[in-house]
């Protein structure tokens, strides 16, 4: 069943241990991720984006504020949420598809059901024929597949994802974009997209929500009410991405 993700009151401060001066990273986010709803966080480099995601993903403690992941308040890690990182994060000694089964091990599952589980996750990312490949032997956009199928794999409602496709090149980047969209839509999964780069977040959301400069707070959010799939050099979308430029425009010199 997927859930919601609500932000209440969120602030986030680190203390450096050298000096004990307080950063504040985040300050007073509040927002709603909707059932089934792709949005993305676009802000400049330091604004918090990730920090916010580990607070969703259990990973951190806030400061102030809580978030609630439909009625349950997060307050570690679960299985009802995922996360795919920039970094690949594969075991290297272990093949695709016992990187897809580990994340199973925990789960009261049959050895046979790993393996049926796993190989359907593999074959909707389109790796199935590399099942038995080690990581060394795949490429960045493979590797990232592997990692998107492992959290598939998880059954998680929330699909957490930090910049995951930063490192790969644009034809690349923009061909696991469109897989990524397919697979969201067939596992109708809630979505929450960590990214910098404009054109990324206007082909994917449903909303964008831009972070101000540091500390992180919310500048805007702007719904893309454009049917997928989007074309990139449309009229609609150049402008949707000329007003989020504008926002970003904005915090740069600001900061």
């Amino acid at each position: 069943m997927t859930q919601s993700v609500k932000i209440k009151g969120i602030s986030k401060k680190f203390v450096d241990q050298e000096t004990g001066d307080e950063l504040l990273a985040l300050n007073n986010i509040n927002l709603t991720v909707h059932e089934g709803e792709f949005v993305c966080i676009l802000g400049p480099s330091g604004c918090g984006k990730s920090t916010l995601l580990n607070l969703i993903a259990g990973f951190l403690e806030p400061s102030a504020g809580e978030i609630l992941v439909g009625p349950e308040k997060v307050k570690e890690p679960g299985p009802d949420r995922g996360v795919v990182f920039q970094e690949y994060t594969l075991f290297p000694w272990l093949t695709v598809i016992d990187n897809v089964k580990f994340a199973l091990d925990q789960q009261q599952l049959t050895k046979q059901e790993k393996e049926e589980i796993s190989s359907k996750y593999l074959s909707l990312v389109g790796l199935a024929d590399f099942a038995d490949a080690r990581p060394h032997e795949l490429s960045g956009g493979m590797k990232q597949r592997v990692a998107i199928a492992r959290v598939l794999a998880m059954d998680c409602d929330i699909l957490l994802m930090d910049e995951p496709f930063g490192a790969l090149d644009a034809q690349t980047r923009q061909m696991l974009q469109k897989e990524l969209l397919e697979i969201w839509e067939q596992e109708e999964k809630t979505a929450i997209f960590i990214t910098h780069n404009v054109d990324e977040a206007v082909y994917l959301a449903d909303r964008v929500v831009v972070f101000s400069a540091h500390p992180g707070q919310v500048r805007a959010d702007v719904r893309i009410n454009i049917p997928r799939p989007r074309d990139r050099l449309a009229k609609e979308v150049a402008e949707v991405k000329r007003e989020l430029l504008d926002y970003l425009t904005i915090e740069t010199y600001s900061a």
